[in-house]
């Protein structure tokens, strides 16, 4: 990232490479106008300048809470398809517990 890039710019290259673009990110503003790109550009939220720390300390956690959950879910996922492709033995046979 360089120190001459705006954040929009800096959110374009966050969501075009592959290793931070599902991180959550939040765009801080005071212009209005910058709302529409900077959610075309991938942004997951938006805070209106000027805004209140504590708000944005909750939106930061709940963002972080729901990409917690989603890569759990897609954990479960992945191990239901995993254990339904399994090879276990089947009941009745001398294997089975």
């Amino acid at each position: 990232m360089d120190a001459q890039k705006n954040g929009l710019e800096t959110l374009k290259e966050i969501r075009e490479n592959p290793e931070y673009n599902d991180n959550p990110v939040l765009v801080v503003t005071s212009k209005s106008e910058e709302k529409t790109t900077a959610y075309k550009l991938g942004a997951d939220d938006f805070i209106s300048k000027p805004y209140n720390p504590e708000e944005l300390k909750l939106r930061v956690f709940n963002h972080l809470r729901v990409k917690k959950l989603y890569r759990y879910h897609e954990n479960y996922q992945t191990s239901l398809r995993l254990f339904r492709y399994s090879k276990l033995p089947k009941r009745g046979s001398r294997y089975y517990r």
